[in-house]
């Protein structure tokens, strides 16, 4: 019971920290959104964002799920992170890091649609735009 109210405590706040941020991005606030993002990795992973980056995408779920430990709510974590991430990089015009981004949590979206049981609206609504910003990024490099 213990474990299960702590996921659901963590989830609502990280939904709450990362309606901040998206904030923070539209009042083109960066250097107080990146902040943000670094301090999240800290408090709800327990984790330097750093060590969570250098990870390739093509590894990414795999190291996550065994050498992290990660449950999939953790994964929601990083994927919604990295998503904010890269939207920090293209709104500051860094279009090979956000695209880097953007693909590693696509990545992550994509092994959870496919693992979890549940029907996410939101997490299709969050790969489609995804998919338009690498699109987009591929066009700018």
């Amino acid at each position: 019971m213990y474990q299960k109210d702590y996921i659901l405590r963590m989830i609502e706040m990280f939904g709450e920290m990362l309606a901040g941020i998206f904030g923070l991005l539209r009042k083109k606030r960066y250097k107080e959104a990146s902040q943000a993002i670094e301090n999240t990795y800290t408090e709800l992973l327990r984790k330097n964002a750093s060590e969570i980056l250098k990870i390739d995408a093509s590894e990414l779920t795999e190291v996550l799920n065994k050498n992290f430990g990660f449950s999939q709510q953790h994964l929601e974590v990083v994927a919604g992170l990295m998503y904010a991430e890269a939207e920090l990089n293209f709104r500051q015009k860094n279009f090979s890091e956000s695209k880097s981004l953007y693909r590693k949590s696509l990545t992550i979206f994509e092994y959870l649609d496919r693992e979890q049981k549940i029907y996410s609206v939101e997490r299709q609504n969050q790969m489609s735009d995804i998919k338009k910003r690498i699109t987009q990024t591929s066009h700018k490099e």
